[in-house]
């Protein structure tokens, strides 16, 4: 049986998209890392609510993710994710 994406469930093209926008947005080697930081909270985001939505590739992933992240930033993530779907999936 075919997976329906339901009402407010985001697809995976338009993750994909996101992750990549977030990843190619800066230029200098500071920003590169500061943009790094920030990559894995934003993949942590995504990928959290994924799992949340039963993706099992999508939990193993946050969890890798999750070992090179100090606690503040996997805070901030969940709390992203958590905001995340309460505002639909808009402005993510």
């Amino acid at each position: 049986m075919a997976h329906l994406q339901m009402e407010g469930e985001v697809s995976d093209s338009r993750r994909r998209l996101l992750f990549r926008r977030c990843c190619l947005s800066s230029s200098s080697s500071s920003d590169l890392f500061a943009n790094r930081l920030r990559v894995n909270v934003y993949a942590h985001m995504w990928f959290n609510i994924a799992a949340s939505q039963g993706d099992e590739n999508a939990a193993k992933l946050r969890d890798i993710i999750a070992e090179r992240m100090p606690p503040s930033q996997i805070a901030e993530a969940q709390k992203l994710a958590r905001e995340c779907v309460r505002k639909n999936y808009k402005d993510c």
